[in-house]
């Protein structure tokens, strides 16, 4: 079963946006990667978050904006959403198919605001549950960032790997250095 390139953004967006929503301060967490996935440019927490499109439930929008926004974040204007990185508009209903996404979200507009933010399925049509608010992820690769600074360089990426071994107990090294690849 081969993972097709979009597939595979999307995971690791998912992944990222998992990340990102973590308070690391009160759970801390461990992520076991490939050496291959380590050597890809990592976005920075600030760089992440800045890039999202955030949509409150009772917030205003202009809609030229909005559609502007999600063009410009590489989404394409469909009649009907059908799969992840679309959008359509129909009257005061938008639809989005977040790629980082497991069902695509209805936002009800009344005019310029956002009445309501729902996921709903896309063979049914039907809602499934209702949102306060959505981030969408850019349909772009997340780490062609503005500022060079905030994408870590593999050199800090090892140097990080170091520093966890070292405060890794010894007793979990010993089972990962157990098992075969």
């Amino acid at each position: 079963n081969k993972i097709t390139a979009t597939e595979n953004l999307t995971k690791r967006l998912n992944t990222i946006k998992n990340l990102f929503n973590i308070d690391s301060s009160r759970y801390p967490f461990l992520v076991i990667a490939t050496s291959n996935s380590l050597l890809n440019l990592m976005p920075a927490s600030k760089a992440g978050k800045l890039e999202s499109i955030k949509i409150l439930a009772g917030g205003e929008y202009d809609r030229n904006q909005l559609i502007s926004k999600f063009t410009d974040s590489g989404y394409e204007r469909v009649s009907m959403v059908y799969d992840r990185g679309e959008f359509s508009i129909r009257g005061e209903v938008v639809d989005i198919y977040d790629i980082a996404g497991e069902n695509p979200a209805r936002i009800d507009f009344f005019g310029d605001e956002a009445e309501k933010i729902y996921f709903y399925d896309i063979s049914s049509q039907k809602l499934i549950k209702k949102l306060d608010k959505i981030s969408i992820f850019p349909n772009t690769n997340p780490w062609k960032i503005k500022e060079i600074d905030s994408v870590k360089p593999p050199e800090k990426m090892i140097s990080f790997i170091d520093l966890l071994r070292k405060s890794i107990p010894d007793s979990i090294i010993e089972v990962v250095s157990r098992i075969s690849y």
